[in-house]
């Protein structure tokens, strides 16, 4: 087994912890977690599908790209629960579902990195997730639902910050051929297994509590 087939298996391993919890969920915060349910699915279903895809030696962007629209659409749901968000989100879910088809079907990317909206993507998910953490912290009374959230905003925070910093170099790194494409596989690779635990763990702290 090489490193990419490693990292792959503990990927989708990932999520097994998460779904366990989700599937026993308690009725409370009950449009969150099904949003998560959703959130770890779909991730998990597109990952076996890439993975069928490269296997097969088709190219697997056009599930990326669906992925990333659907995980975008999923996470602006999850941040739509708050009430400082929903006017600024409902304009950008316009108009993220603008550049998702202005980049994949009228520039015909639909087979190439969309570099466009993953910035976008992750430029919006880091900003609302840093709003909503500094709103966590100012409040004075702190709820178990208070933390849970908490957890999955600095989760969401760091796994898409992250991401932006490689997304805007993405293609040309894509074209090397030295070690630096290796890298950016195996820091997606991580940043989806992290994102995956951290949820996991909002979820056990939230049953422990």
């Amino acid at each position: 087994m090489n490193y990419f087939d490693f990292l792959d298996t503990i990927k989708i391993l990932s999520h097994i912890p998460a779904l366990i919890f989700l599937i026993q969920k308690k009725k409370i915060v009950v449009v969150e977690f099904n949003v998560l349910f959703l959130l770890i699915i779909l991730s998990l279903s597109s990952q076996i599908l890439s993975l069928i895809f490269f296997w097969s030696h088709i190219n697997v962007f056009p599930v990326f790209h669906i992925w990333m629209f659907v995980r975008f659409i999923l996470l602006l749901e999850f941040f739509k629960r708050d009430k400082l968000l929903e006017g600024q989100i409902k304009f950008i879910y316009f108009l993220g579902t603008l550049v998702f088809i202005y980049e994949s079907l009228i520039c015909k990317l639909w087979l190439q990195n969309n570099e466009l909206f993953t910035i976008f993507s992750n430029v919006f998910i880091s900003y609302f997730s840093l709003r909503l953490i500094l709103k966590c912290f100012s409040r004075v009374v702190f709820s178990t639902q208070d933390n849970f959230k908490l957890i999955l905003y600095i989760i969401f925070f760091v796994s898409n910050s992250s991401a932006l910093i490689l997304s805007i170099y993405e293609t040309e790194i894509r074209q090397e051929t030295s070690g630096y494409a290796f890298f950016l596989v195996l820091f997606y690779c991580l940043l989806d297994i992290i994102q995956n635990f951290g949820i996991t763990y909002s979820l056990w702290k939230l049953k422990e509590a």
